[in-house]
């Protein structure tokens, strides 16, 4: 049962590594910003959004989310970001 379980949870944390890229997480919020109006009714939102496009700008558009940290990093240590495989 255990096993059953952990091959699902692999599956599902798959397919969100899939999903979860740069470009759409931007695109959605520039859903949100026209939605909102105006960037002083959600600041948040607005800096975020502001994150998401210079990542983009940086060339990580197709790279997971999670690769807005690169940003942040010093240029001498970026490197291609990997996801280790898991292990059944």
């Amino acid at each position: 049962m255990l096993n059953a379980h952990q091959d699902w949870l692999a599956g599902l944390i798959r397919h969100a590594r899939a999903r979860m890229v740069i470009e759409l997480m931007g695109k959605d919020l520039d859903y949100v910003m026209q939605i909102a109006g105006s960037p002083a009714s959600v600041p948040t939102i607005a800096a975020t959004r502001q994150v998401f496009h210079a990542a983009q700008q940086q060339g990580l558009g197709a790279q997971h989310m999670t690769a807005v940290l690169r940003l942040y990093e010093p240029q001498d240590r970026l490197r291609p970001l990997t996801f280790r495989r898991e292990h059944a």
